[in-house]
Order: structure tokens, then sequence, then C-alpha cells
């Protein structure tokens, strides 16, 4: 890196969510920064709500009111805290992408230093499309004000790029501990793993639908594990009490979603939009083969040679692709080993590191800080 490289950097995000993919990475960016950058993060999760919302009444005016308090202190505290070279704000869409929106128009206000935006979430392709006139002169003003734009593949460079006047765009896709996995190849009978958030998005209705009607074929032997809490959990419960073959977990540690990937055999992401899913690399880092939705970035990891892809709410498709990996040892072994090298050769966090470092270098000396962009999974797709 140029001797202007930066040597302090403020990482602007929620990092005390107990799930979710950018508390994830925020994480793990600061520990894996902090031995070569004075990095300091500024949290910005809101209270957990622990079911006020869906509860209503007094308990959900409550919870709505210390979140905005707390929203709104957090906004007050914020110029305290930046004194760095480079700032570096991680942001989703709709409610996301506005509040982290003021943290970014407070530094370009306050301080003349370079501003990263990073894109997460499963959907902001569609709050592009359906923000009316106003809405997008707005997103693009924010736009505006960062220096350089990172994104998670190159779908989502594409739909910047379509969508908006941008320039700089890094593509840095989500990291994974690959060391802290340590894959089981040989499992018999196989074991499906669906380790997520059980909401509709998740694509669980169509799971428990697909995973019922393979286990009333008679030549089938396979183990279900699931792990995970939220509004569908009733249909995972019952599936369990159906079923000896399934085990429904609840919410789980990261070691034991760790232990549960390492043992599986195939991952089950049946989801209808994302980024760059975590859970699903993950799953290739545990040595599962992959069956999943050909939506967002999946695409760019996914291909016959490590997984199969199936439309959203396609339950035919979804019975089709796990029984034949269901059914073929060598096949789906061979594409759990594939998955690990994947990871292994793109995905570590010593990776990711190097290509943050180079757009934060980019940033400080002048140069393009965007770097060659990567197309992952590409080999796994011809």
């Amino acid at each position: 890196m140029a001797d202007s490289s930066p040597e302090s950097l403020l990482v602007v995000g929620p990092c005390r969510q107990e799930t979710g993919g950018i508390s994830q990475f925020i994480r793990g960016q600061a520990e894996e920064l902090g031995d070569r950058l004075d990095v300091t993060v500024y949290n910005t999760s809101t209270p957990p709500e622990r079911g006020a919302l869906s509860a209503g009444g007094l308990a959900k005016v409550r919870w709505l009111a210390v979140a905005a308090l707390s929203a709104i202190a957090r906004v007050v505290l914020f110029p305290l805290y930046l004194d760095a070279d480079v700032v570096h704000v991680h942001a989703s869409s709709r409610v996301s992408f506005y509040r982290k929106s003021v943290y970014i128009m407070l530094v370009r206000l306050l301080r003349d230093v370079p501003i990263v935006i990073h894109i997460h979430g499963s959907d902001f392709d569609a709050f592009l499309q359906e923000a009316g006139p106003l809405r997008r002169a707005y997103i693009q003003t924010i736009f505006d004000q960062c220096s350089g734009v990172i994104v998670l593949s190159e779908y989502w460079a594409n739909v910047l790029e379509a969508e908006l006047d941008v320039s700089s765009i890094s593509v840095v896709p989500n990291p994974v501990d690959a060391e802290r996995f340590v894959p089981v190849y040989d499992v018999d009978p196989p074991r499906i793993v669906y380790v997520s958030n059980l909401i509709d998005r998740k694509g669980v209705e169509e799971f428990v639908t697909a995973i019922r009607r393979l286990l009333s074929w008679s030549d089938l032997e396979f183990t279900v594990d699931i792990a995970g809490r939220g509004p569908r959990s009733d249909l995972v419960t019952d599936l369990a009490a159906e079923f000896d073959a399934v085990e429904y977990h609840g919410f789980v540690s990261e070691a034991e979603k760790r232990a549960l990937l390492d043992e599986g055999s195939i991952y089950v992401l049946p989801t209808y939009a994302e980024g760059l899913p975590i859970s699903l690399l993950e799953g290739m880092a545990g040595g599962n083969a992959i069956v999943s939705t050909t939506v967002g970035s999946i695409p760019e990891v996914v291909g016959p040679d490590n997984g199969h892809l199936v439309d959203p709410v396609d339950v035919d498709g979804l019975v089709e692709a796990l029984g034949a990996l269901i059914r073929d040892d060598a096949r789906r072994q061979a594409m759990g080993r594939t998955n690990r090298a994947a990871i292994e050769a793109e995905h570590t966090w010593a990776h990711i590191s190097d290509r943050l470092l180079e757009t934060y270098g980019g940033l400080t000396d002048g140069d393009d800080p965007a770097p060659d962009r990567v197309a992952l999974g590409a080999q796994m797709s011809d």
C-alpha cells in the first residue's frame, strides 16, 4: 500500500445483533483489521424488540419510543467519534439506508475524509426500482457524498450502475472463518441442514413441504437438522413432531451452528431474495453440497459442480434437487469438497481483509480504489 494509506478506520453499523450478516461482518472486520489499522466501531443497533412488535399494544409503543430515543442519542453522540482517516458505513435498504444516510451526511459536514458505503441486504434492487423521483434523488445525493462503494458481487455492482450514477465500485464478497469449520464428508445417512431465520423470505414453507414429501418416499434414507427462530417456527416444530428423522434445534450458538454444518451433507436455502448470504457460504465451508435459488448473488457462487439451483417457490424443483443428491453419495461428497476449496480460495478473512485495505488505500492516495472485480463461482457454472 502507498505511504498515504490510512492508519485509522471508523466502522459504522449494527454490530451487536445476535443474528444478521452485517453484524457478523462488522465483528470480523474489527477483529481482522485491528492488527493493521486503528479500528473503532460505532454501533447503530436498535434495542432488541423481543416480540414487542408482534405483541402490539403498550409493549409495541414502549419499544418504538425506546428505539427512537436510542437512534437520536446515537446520532447526537456520533460527532465525538469522527477522528479517523476513513469512515466505512454499512447499510442495507429502506429504513437501514435512511438511518445510515444521516451518519454519512454528518461525516461530510464535519470532516473532509473518505467515506465508503457498503451495501448489504437482499432487496436493494427492489428498493431502488420502487423509489419515486424524490427518494431516488435523495439516494443519489447520499451516494454522491461517498468516495467509494462496496458491494457483495458483480450482480449488485451491475444493479447500482444501472440504477444510479456511481463510480469506484469495489466487489468484496462476504467472508467466512473457514478454519473454524472441520467438514465431515462421508456422513451416512446423509444429513440435510437448514440454518436460517424462520421467516417467509427464507423459503421455510417450501422447505418444510419438500422435506415432508421426501420423507414419504420409502426408497430414501436421510436425516434433517433445522436451526433458527422466527415467526414461522411453528412449521418446523410440527415437522419435527411428525418425523423422527427431523430434529429442530431452535436458536443455536455459533459453535453449535458450525457443528451442524460440519456434520451436514446438504445445506438448503430456498430463499426468495438475497445479497450474498453468509449462511450459504458457511454451508460451503462445512463441506456441504448446496441447494438454493436463483436470486441475488447466489448464482455467482453456486453452479452444477457444487450444487443445484431452483426458482424461488418451486417445491417440485426443490424435491427433485434434494432427492438427486440424497441418492448420489459420490456426487454429493464431491460437491462438498469443491465448496470447501472455493471458500478457502476466495472467501477467507485473509482475502477479504486485503481487498478492504486495497479499497481504503485507493481512497486516500487518490487512485481508483476499486480492485479488479472477480466473478466468484464462475468456474463452477461453465
